[in-house]
């Protein structure tokens, strides 16, 4: 019996720095989503340590990772934690 020909699955969805700065609409930060710069620190960018800290755990629930804490939580850019979330769904 002949094997059936393979067929990929359907391709992974890309998080972008866009789609997590959206995120913020919905929580309380008192910032707009539409002026953060993708590759530009958040703490560089009006968000304080617990904004952040804000931001990070809806990023958990919403794309079901988790996000090591460091120190370094406040140096954090939109494209990392892009990049981070798609490695583990790849």
């Amino acid at each position: 019996m002949p094997h059936a020909p393979h067929r990929p699955g359907p391709r992974p969805i890309m998080i972008t720095a866009t789609a997590i700065a959206d995120l913020i609409t919905g929580l309380d930060i008192d910032l707009d989503p539409a002026t953060l710069a993708p590759d530009l620190p958040l703490d560089q960018q009006g968000l304080d340590s617990m904004d952040i800290t804000t931001l990070l755990i809806a990023v958990e629930k919403t794309f079901a990772v988790k996000i090591p804490t460091t120190d370094a939580d406040e140096t954090l850019t939109l494209n990392q934690l892009a990049d981070h979330i798609n490695s583990v769904h790849r």
